[in-house]
């Protein structure tokens, strides 16, 4: 289930290699930053609603989907994947770039490292705390490493600060992640009945879209969904 993070942060990763690899070939630096600092914004304003859905409710999604037995042993599990994936992907148009400059080694060599570190830490946390170690292990092994490749991306390629990075991706967005985390912490805790918490859930992302198309994104950002995501008749 946490997986389904992966479908959108691949979406977007096939959209924009291509644009990235053209604009530093052209030595368009400037351009360069603009792609990224828009694509990780869009990326984290989508993966994160669909990660508080997961980890908020993961016990009933898994009780609804797979029954009671299943969700008694996995809720922990699906909650700590969906904080490791929303955090590891949100990450992914750092590695995009980097493989779309042509160095797909460091990515590689990136990826061999967290793999034999997720094997130590397997067989150090599973046999202690079992499936729940397992998904521990994967946190701890591949998001230092995500980090490293976002700082690598940074310093090296688009030469920006951590706090450009913030105030351009991400600040304006915390507001709207409070708002909506906190809306859905109080369904869960007051609302017991599935379908109003369903029909409350989809009217909790609503508003949160609402506040992120027209009080976080910029007039750029609105005119860039209004080209390639509003059909021509309808704009």
């Amino acid at each position: 289930l946490a997986q389904r993070l992966q479908t959108v942060a691949l979406s977007f990763s096939q959209a924009i290699f291509p644009e990235a690899s053209g604009l530093y070939g052209l030595n368009k630096k400037s351009s360069l930053k603009e792609l990224y600092y828009r694509s990780t914004k869009y990326l984290v304003a989508i993966l994160f609603p669909l990660s508080a859905l997961i980890i908020i409710f993961a016990k009933p999604l898994l009780y609804f989907w797979l029954g009671k037995d299943f969700a008694g042993n996995s809720t922990f599990v699906l909650q700590v994947m969906g904080v490791n994936l929303f955090l590891l992907y949100s990450t992914s148009v750092a590695s995009t770039i980097v493989q779309a400059i042509g160095r797909p080694e460091i990515i590689a060599r990136v990826g061999i490292f967290a793999l034999v570190l997720n094997a130590i830490l397997c067989l150090i946390l599973i046999p202690v705390f079992k499936i729940n170690g397992a998904a521990v292990a994967f946190g701890l092994s591949h998001l230092p490493l995500s980090l490293w490749v976002l700082e690598y991306t940074h310093r090296n390629i688009l030469h920006i600060s951590i706090r450009d990075f913030f105030n351009k991706t991400v600040q304006w967005l915390i507001i709207s992640f409070s708002i909506l985390l906190l809306y859905l912490v109080l369904v869960k805790i007051f609302v017991f009945n599935p379908f109003s918490t369903f029909s409350l859930c989809i009217l909790g992302v609503i508003i949160y879209v609402l506040l992120i198309y027209f009080y976080v994104f910029d007039s750029r950002d609105r005119e860039i969904i209004s080209l390639h995501l509003i059909p021509s008749h309808l704009g």
